[in-house]
């Protein structure tokens, strides 16, 4: 446990600057003082001795410190890992970074090395160097002098014969005094500053870290944990405290003010010393540090309860946080050394990084790549206020889109992410989509395919980038990514765009219909479409209009109502309003235009018309050329009259199935549906005696013309017998008025400029039959060639019961008589159920 300081430390440490400063003070007194006495000429000398060989030093430190990093020890010295300062540091970094395998020296690992122990090295041939200057060189060098002094010198005589010693004037002594004071000045510059560049680093850096230091995490609730926070934090403050001790040196202090506030000489000159050189360049410690300060300023700026707002920070700093890196260059720097190291460990047997493509890549290129992307990421987070927080919200700006292409172009200048990240990526999404397609059962080749981003061009990287944000907001405004299952289809455009956007990335091409069919598996429309018979070959379809045309059916199905929703009751509720009936056209134009959903329209069809007939056969319907809001109007109308036959069609009044023929005759599957119901219907009524010619029906109803062109004659028809129904169903029972509707309704039958045989002719014998008129011989060649109108023949029984009615005799008489001689059909009628005979 290391030793904690205490106030009292801090005092000890501060009494000790103090008695330091107080000895700097003394000594520059004695300095100034020494000089003073010298004056100036042995001053100039003792100057030069002191500065020339520490300047000299410095000038040459760099050679010094090589020769020093490769110095052979003498063979009595006998460490493990070599024999000079460099092979010992080689051999311990090829030792523990390198797998035990010697250091290549034209490696960049090595070159790495080479420099940071030469910057070592540089630290440590400096103080050595100035020990050899101070008490070597220097005394040496005055040594000289002196003889040399000796040597030329002429001694001057006195009047009594003695040496007299130059007298010194006091412009003399008082240069004296300055050399002496700037002597004691650079010396203790050289010498000294070294020692405390790290700590004006430190306290330049002060503020920042204890900012940082003081933000607790909202998170942070344990008791345990804010207290350990509190002394760590205390334990900072006394360190800093120890150092703004060693910031009172009172010549360093005054030293300083020739640097600057945020670059202090001291901190300078440690940089100079300890500086890095790459074949990229140089790091210089000092400005390194000063940018590490301002972007932990930067930082603690945006700090809220222990987290930064990263979204903000970017958005309003990037030009502070992103030119570190270029000014840096980081990447040329420390990527080389550092895709070495990584070659020579076991981390790469992991992840299958590919080593060799990463040491092809042109990392001053690349560094300024990255630069870029960071760049257009910060323009993105620019755009609409992008905020982290509320990714929903963010997501639903439009303008995002051409923030990600430019992203996605940035991208593709960096060989590192678009080509080696975007082959890893590959590599680990097909493991990961090939186990889920596994344990799902399903074929995710084309999702597979779809993440190779390899091998595509700045634009293509672009589109795609703006592709898949559209897509995604698309997903957020349909509300995907909530916790809900439920998407909202009311969102006509995020819906549209979710469906057609896939079909764009430029790694689809191809795969569309593999991408369609696994989009079918994956939603709702799976189920739909099977029920549907939706087919699975997608050979034919153009892709370029197929996404959109399901778009367009998906959206007029929501519309309506919703997928699993339809069915007859949902379109007949969209046939009440105009508004209905458009989206109800919307929907079949869709379907129409969609080359995957027009082929199963028939079977959708077929699915609903069974929920009304489940034997109705709609093979000989041309759904081409059907109108289907028409339609499914004309199947409204029917809907309740057909319900109404459940028990025959003889309960139906002319009337109503004139209309219901006319309704029927509108659409051609309804001309189907009650075609075939009174085709049934008749045959079964009339049997043998159904209207037909060489044993095929003569009317066949579900011919749209004959059900539309018989819809008056059918009603006709249907009165009479009802009227007949009427008049003699209680043979006992003489009702006149009976009789003369039964008259009025043959009347009917009239049909002014129709060629006969009409349908009347052909059906009034079966019905007589039907009704069992008894010994009924009325056949339709009899009635066309009686001669006889069915105006005169209604006419003749109209005036017979009208004058039975009214008792009189001689004219009912006259009219019987008529009726028996010169009527076809009448007669029939009269003979059969006249009450006289």
């Amino acid at each position: 446990m290391g030793m904690s300081i205490t106030p009292e430390v801090i005092k000890n440490v501060e009494l000790s600057i103090t008695i330091f400063n107080w000895a700097v003070l003394g000594s520059f007194v004695i300095a100034l003082l020494i000089g003073f006495i010298r004056g100036m000429k042995k001053s100039i000398f003792r100057f030069l001795t002191r500065i020339v060989p520490l300047i000299t030093l410095l000038l040459f430190i760099d050679l010094f410190a090589k020769m020093v990093l490769t110095w052979q020890f003498p063979g009595f010295i006998n460490i493990e890992l070599g024999n000079s300062v460099l092979d010992i540091v080689s051999n311990y970094v090829a030792k523990e970074f390198n797998n035990g395998v010697s250091l290549d020296q034209t490696s960049e690992m090595y070159q790495l090395v080479l420099s940071l122990g030469i910057s070592v090295s540089r630290f440590i041939v400096f103080y050595i160097g100035v020990a050899i200057c101070t008490f070597i060189v220097t005394p040496l060098l005055n040594f000289i002098l002196f003889i040399i002094r000796k040597i030329f010198e002429r001694p001057s005589y006195g009047p009594d014969g003695r040496v007299e010693k130059p007298k010194k004037n006091i412009l003399s002594r008082l240069i004296g005094m300055g050399l002496g004071g700037l002597q004691y000045v650079l010396v203790f510059l050289i010498i000294t500053l070294p020692l405390f560049g790290s700590v004006s680093l430190l306290m330049d850096l002060k503020e920042e870290m204890m900012d940082s230091f003081d933000t607790t995490l909202v998170n942070q609730t344990s008791e345990v944990l804010v207290n350990e926070n509190e002394q760590n934090k205390e334990q900072l403050e006394n360190a800093f405290k120890v150092l703004e001790q060693f910031d009172r040196i009172t010549i360093r202090r005054i030293l300083n003010r020739f640097g600057s506030k945020d670059k202090p000489l001291d901190a300078l000159y440690f940089g100079y010393l300890t500086r890095v050189k790459t074949k990229q360049g140089t790091i210089n410690f000092v400005y390194l540090i000063d940018d590490v300060k301002t972007t932990l300023n930067v930082l603690n700026q945006y700090r809220k309860d222990g987290e930064i707002d990263i979204s903000e920070l970017i958005i309003n700093e990037k030009e502070a946080l992103f030119d570190l890196i270029i000014k840096h260059d980081f990447l040329p720097m420390f990527a080389p050394a550092l895709i070495e190291y990584l070659d020579a460990n076991d981390l790469l047997d992991e992840n299958d990084i590919d080593i060799e493509a990463l040491k092809q890549i042109d990392w001053e290129k690349e560094n300024e790549a990255i630069a870029l992307i960071l760049n257009k990421i910060a323009n993105l987070l620019e755009v609409g206020e992008f905020d982290f927080d509320d990714l929903a919200k963010s997501l639903t700006i439009p303008a995002l889109d051409d923030a990600m292409e430019e992203l996605g172009k940035a991208i593709a200048k960096s060989e590192l992410i678009s080509q080696l990240g975007a082959s890893f990526l590959y590599e680990e999404l097909s493991k990961a989509l090939t186990e889920f397609g596994t344990e799902e059962g399903v074929d995710v080749t084309v999702l597979i395919e779809l993440a190779d981003l390899r091998n595509m061009s700045e634009d293509d990287w672009g589109k795609n980038f703006k592709t898949i944000s559209n897509i995604v907001r698309a997903a957020y405004e349909l509300g995907l990514f909530e916790e809900s299952d439920q998407i909202d289809f009311t969102k006509e455009d995020a819906l549209r765009r979710l469906i057609t956007k896939p079909f764009e990335l430029t790694k689809v091409q191809g795969k569309e219909a593999d991408l369609l069919n696994l989009l079918i598996k994956f939603t709702n429309m799976k189920e739909t479409f099977d029920e549907w018979g939706v087919s699975q070959d997608f050979s034919q379809i153009d892709w370029n209009t197929e996404p959109n045309n399901l778009a367009r059916m998906l959206i007029a199905l929501t519309r309506l109502g919703s997928i699993e929703d339809f069915s007859l009751e949902l379109i007949y509720d969209a046939l009440e309003t105009q508004e209905g009936k458009d989206k109800l056209s919307e929907l079949f134009e869709a379907i129409n235009a969609s080359a995957l959903l027009q082929p199963a329209l028939r079977t959708v069809v077929e699915s609903l018309i069974n929920e009304i007939d489940d034997s109705l056969d709609l093979s000989s319907i041309d759904f081409d050329a059907i109108d289907w809001v028409v339609e499914f109007e004309a199947i409204k109308e029917i809907k309740e009259q057909v319900e109404a036959l459940e028990d025959g069609i003889e309960l139906l009044t002319g009337e109503t199935i004139e209309q219901l023929m006319i309704n029927a005759a509108k659409g051609d599957i309804t001309t189907l549906m009650v075609g075939k119901m009174i085709n049934k219907s008749l045959e079964e009524m009339f049997q043998e005696h159904n209207p037909k010619v060489d044993g095929k029906l003569v009317f066949d109803y579900t011919d749209k013309d004959i059900l539309a062109g018989n819809a008056d004659d059918m009603r006709d028809l249907i009165d009479f017998a009802n009227a007949m129904k009427e008049a003699y169903s209680d043979p006992d029972l003489f009702s006149p008025d009976k009789k003369i509707a039964l008259g009025e309704a043959i009347q009917k039958f009239e049909k002014v400029g129709e060629e006969r045989p009409t349908p009347i002719d052909y059906y009034l014998p079966a019905i007589l039959n039907y009704a069992q008129v008894p010994g009924s011989s009325i056949t339709t060649e009899g009635l066309v060639s009686s001669g006889k109108t069915y105006a005169y023949e209604g006419q003749l029984l109209v005036d017979f019961f009208k004058a039975l009615n009214e008792d009189d005799k001689g004219t009912f008489t006259v009219i019987a008589l008529d009726i028996q001689t010169n009527s076809y059909l009448a007669k029939e009628v009269f003979v059969a159920w006249n009450p006289l005979i």
